[in-house]
């Protein structure tokens, strides 16, 4: 008896699985293929305005420096209007921070650091860099991990109130975490694939990228490990360097 209401609601788990992934697949403008999206737009957008405030504060504040804020816009729109959502209201920040990093909201809203514009040499580099994070927002990849998220926590509930076994539980949720993690760094090669599109259609070269990351790559050799900390944060849920670097190889034309 047990055992087949155990079984029972195993398939009703897969059941709406099911049901949900295909009433909420829609197909990404930018990437041509179909995501797991339960978020619209209007709500992606909501997003980025509500962590904006958030974001300024836990990074030092904006950066102060007017004609430095209206060049990095520049390059900013400059890449948004040749991208796959040129309409949306996009908005590029410089953050008070040593730390090297860089990262995009739903909505359009793009951050660099202080710290890692002081890193790059020229503006092909700049361009790269917000490239990739443009394109995180036009793949919506915030919005698809949201979903991913948002259901497999739902199928861990039901799971563990099915099961009543925390360590049953727990390797459940390891495993999840372990599929979402590496979705995740596909997600950021992906990034870098449209991130370097973007660059050429805006007549930026497109090595920038390559030369940037060969840069940071050969700078974490020599740092130490405390001085890598403010280096590798902003990889710490990317793919290798070189992984990236052969993404920037690939895709720059002959």
């Amino acid at each position: 008896m047990i055992k087949e209401l155990f079984l029972k609601n195993i398939i009703f788990i897969l059941i709406t699985f099911l049901l949900l992934s295909i009433s909420s697949c829609v197909k990404n403008i930018a990437t041509g293929e179909r995501q797991l999206i339960i978020l619209s737009e209007a709500e992606e957008n909501n997003i980025g305005a509500k962590e904006h405030p958030k974001i300024i504060k836990n990074f030092g504040g904006i950066y102060k420096d007017p004609k430095l804020e209206k060049y990095i816009s520049s390059i900013g729109n400059k890449i948004a209007q040749n991208s796959d959502m040129p309409d949306i209201r996009w908005n590029f920040t410089i953050l008070d921070s040593p730390i090297v990093n860089a990262f995009a909201l739903p909505g359009g809203y793009v951050y660099v650091t202080r710290g890692l514009l002081s890193l790059a040499n020229d503006e092909a580099e700049i361009a790269s860099v917000i490239g990739h994070e443009i394109a995180h927002v036009t793949a919506r990849h915030a919005a698809q991990r949201h979903a991913k998220s948002t259901l497999s926590n739902i199928g861990l509930d039901i799971l563990s109130i099915v099961v009543g076994q925390p360590i049953v539980t727990n390797l459940a949720s390891i495993g999840v975490q372990g599929v979402l993690s590496a979705f995740s760094r596909s997600e950021e090669l992906e990034a870098d694939r449209l991130g370097i599109k973007y660059i050429i259609k805006s007549k930026y070269d497109p090595e920038g990228s390559l030369r940037f990351l060969t840069r940071l790559n050969k700078l974490t050799k020599i740092l130490t490990k405390h001085q890598q900390n403010a280096i590798s944060s902003i990889f710490s849920t990317h793919p290798k360097t070189i992984d990236r670097i052969d993404i920037s190889k690939e895709s720059v034309p002959e």
